[in-house]
């Protein structure tokens, strides 16, 4: 039990040797100021004292323990600083207390604690805390002393004035044995530090003699080597000068090497950087997204791409050639303000002695090479469309012409006034409306070329603006802007008005309902190799020079990339009405007038058809607009009709018969041949249907060609004119038919065949 309560009383041990001595003396002094409290307060508890449990010495010495007793677990728990102020703190505001409070007067045995209070901050806390609380004690003194003479203050005399100052002059007593022992202990330490201090130095003295004769011995051994030092140095230094001489030349071819380097790697047309196995650029030859060459020095290799993806395959591809050593490549793209661009980005390993030291990236610029395949891939892709749907109008040419040729010639066999009437006109006008659907087909696939001479456009969009206007909603206005210098252009008038038909309907279509706006604009362009967009979607390249330059804007809804993509895709379309050929249309027509076009759409703000025609080098005269239209005659004479549509066939025999005309009919190419041979002297005309299946209308025309020459042969067919025609250019083709056709249209394409067949006919017979 006394070990217990010894070790209890023990003042804790610190690593801190100055910590360990404050918290001995706190420990101490906490033990005997929590002894005088607990004696104080039992005395007046039981008796002995003549006070009031309650009053306020009472409670002042309960606070008091309860303080003591707080501070004096925090020095054993480490908080020694903390514990020495609060000490200081509360037993400064206990004795003011009671001074100030309780007796009201500074004539008390309390006011000698004071005089405690500072040896014990000098001891605890150095000479400038003891300095500073001295003078608050001094002022705390002298402001009571002075409440005191001016009244505020009245003395009360107390019962406790002789056990206070007994009180008061042990616990001085105490505090004074307490610090002189601790003054006399520190001497003492001192006293034994000097001591050992003296007994050390007099062995290091001893140390030092002797250190001083090796010394001096050490330096005559050291002045013969610096001797012999010298003079090697000397011829080592001869040596070296040769060396620092052939090594500036080394230098000096480096650093021309160097620079020829850095100016090549600064003039390729290629991106190089040179990284550091951590992804850090040392070294980049050009400027990479606004960011100059000294910018990117030390910045992480990330920021040589703008996009995450590119990024992310520039680390993946760093980290396969820093494990493989191999190159390894990748793609990326950016979109910059000179528009779009794609690289192929290389990844290489720089080794030194077998150990990767750098990595080096090359970008090339791939833009034109992949715009070219995109321009390939769209080319070809229209090419497809376009076979496509010229295959498709002339299958339906033939259906076409089946159903004209059927209801022209039973309109032409209905009285006026029959009830019928009216149906029938209504079908073919409905007929009619198709056939203007396969006019567009044919336009889209670039087959469709017809009469091309030279045209105005200033004069075309004039003459035509007001169908133009009729065909858009009132809610819209249609501006027109045309330069007044434009040159010439070769074109089809019917073909380009349908263009620009188009461009305006599909400009309205965007705008809706609302109120907007449609401008149709004209002017001179010259264009530059660098314009290439401008072939994108015909995929014909333009050359540079003169255009003449039709632009249609519109403040609809504009378009995304995606639909862009697809909008000169025939069949295509956003609205819930519609073939969507309108488009697809321009698309054909620019291609047969060897033009270009090119579109920019922005959501929400509109759309820019921006079209460049080839303009004339040369003034050449306008034709004249005639009506080539001739009056249906009849006629007679042996018509034989070669064609594998049993409708067609049959329609063209019938209306040919009405006309007066002999008819024999060959539903293929074998059929129509021995017809031919069997008739050659009576046949008048014979009309060749191109397509057929098996022997085509190309075989049996040579054939037919070879057995007479002097019959006159009319292909008849769905494709355009001028694509058929090239195809027998000096081959005695006599004229060509475009499917559809009506009865008249038939009847005024054949009748000055017939008058010239006739008149051969009576030549011959003459001759012989």
């Amino acid at each position: 039990m006394w070990r217990s309560l010894r070790r209890w009383l023990s003042a804790p041990t610190f690593p801190d040797d100055e910590q360990t001595r404050a918290a001995r003396w706190l420990n101490w002094l906490l033990l005997v100021l929590i002894t005088l409290l607990v004696a104080d307060l039992g005395a007046i508890l039981f008796g002995i004292l003549d006070q009031d449990a309650s009053s306020p010495i009472v409670i002042t010495n309960t606070i008091g323990l309860a303080a003591s007793t707080g501070i004096l677990i925090l020095t054993r728990r480490g908080y020694v600083r903390v514990a020495a102020y609060l000490l200081l703190v509360v037993i400064f505001v206990l004795i003011t207390y009671l001074n100030a409070v309780v007796f009201e007067s500074i004539r008390t045995p309390n006011v000698m604690a004071y005089f405690a209070l500072i040896p014990l901050a000098g001891l605890l806390l150095g000479r400038r805390s003891m300095n500073l609380l001295a003078a608050l004690c001094v002022a705390t003194i002298s402001g009571v002393f002075y409440l005191e003479w001016v009244g505020v203050l009245s003395p009360t005399p107390g019962a406790r004035s002789i056990f206070d100052d007994v009180a008061v002059v042990f616990f001085t007593i105490a505090l004074n044995t307490i610090f002189l022992n601790a003054v006399v202990r520190r001497v003492e330490e001192k006293a034994e530090e000097t001591r050992q201090t003296a007994a050390a130095l007099a062995t290091a003295n001893q140390e030092l003699q002797v250190s001083q004769s090796r010394l001096r011995e050490a330096h005559n051994e050291l002045e013969d080597r610096v001797r012999r030092r010298t003079e090697e140095l000397r011829q080592t230094n001869i040596r070296l000068e040769a060396e620092i001489e052939e090594r500036q030349l080394v230098l000096d071819a480096l650093r021309k090497s160097e620079a020829s380097w850095r100016s090549l790697a600064t003039n390729v047309p290629e991106l190089i950087a040179l990284i550091t196995p951590d992804g850090l650029i040392t070294f980049v030859n050009r400027a990479v997204g606004g960011r100059l060459p000294e910018t990117l020095l030390g910045a992480d290799v990330a920021s040589l791409h703008s996009h995450s993806r590119d990024q992310t395959a520039l680390k993946q591809s760093l980290a396969r050639a820093m494990a493989t050593g191999e190159t390894t490549a990748y793609e990326s793209e950016e979109i910059t303000e000179r528009g779009h661009h794609w690289q192929v980005n290389r990844v290489g390993v720089i080794k030194e002695d077998g150990e990767i030291t750098a990595l080096i990236l090359i970008s090339t610029d791939v833009t034109e090479q992949k715009q070219a395949e995109a321009a390939m891939f769209q080319a070809q892709k229209l090419e497809s469309l376009g076979v496509l749907a010229g295959g498709v109008a002339h299958d339906f040419n033939n259906l076409l012409t089946a159903m004209l040729l059927q209801m022209s010639f039973a309109l032409a066999k209905v009285p006026a006034d029959h009830p019928a009437v009216r149906h029938v006109q209504s079908t073919i006008k409905a007929a009619e409306r198709a056939t203007e659907l396969t006019r567009q087909m044919l336009n889209y696939s670039g087959r469709n070329q017809s009469e091309i001479r030279p045209l105005d456009l200033n004069d075309l969009i004039t003459d035509n603006l007001h169908l133009f206007s009729a065909a858009i909603p009132k809610s819209i206005e249609l501006n027109s802007h045309l330069s007044g210098s434009i040159p010439l252009m070769m074109g089809d008038r019917g073909q380009i008005q349908q263009l620009i038909m188009n461009l305006i309907l599909n400009s309205a279509d965007a705008i809706g309902q609302k109120a907007g706006e449609v401008s149709v604009v004209t002017e001179i362009h010259e264009l530059t190799n660098e314009e290439g967009y401008y072939w994108q979607w015909t995929g014909i390249p333009l050359a540079e020079g003169r255009y003449v330059k039709l632009e249609v804007s519109d403040t609809g809804s504009g378009m995304d990339a995606k639909t862009l993509s697809k909008i000169f895709d025939p069949f295509f379309t956003t609205k819930f009405t519609g073939r969507g050929l309108g488009l697809a249309s321009v698309l054909g027509i620019m291609r047969s007038h060897q033009g270009g076009l090119h579109v920019v759409s922005t959501v929400d703000q509109g759309t820019t058809f921006t079209l460049l025609f080839p303009a004339l080098t040369e003034a050449l005269p306008l034709p004249n607009e005639s009506d080539n239209a001739r009056p249906a005659a009849t006629a007679n004479g042996l018509v034989l009709v070669v064609d594998d549509e049993d409708m067609v066939r049959e329609a063209m025999a019938e209306i040919l018969g009405a006309a007066g005309l002999q008819v024999i009919t060959a539903p293929n190419g074998p059929t129509g041949i021995h017809l031919f041979r069997q008739h050659e002297q009576e046949l008048a005309l014979v009309l060749l249907d191109l397509s057929m299946p098996g022997m085509s209308g190309e075989d049996v025309f040579y054939e037919l060609r070879a057995r007479n020459a002097r019959i006159p042969v009319l292909l008849v067919s769905g494709y355009s004119e001028h694509e058929v025609m090239d195809r027998f250019v000096n081959k005695g083709l006599t004229g060509f038919i475009q499917k559809p056709f009506t009865t008249e249209s038939l009847l005024q394409q054949i009748h000055p065949h017939l008058q010239v067949a006739k008149r051969e006919t009576h030549s011959h017979n003459g001759a012989h």
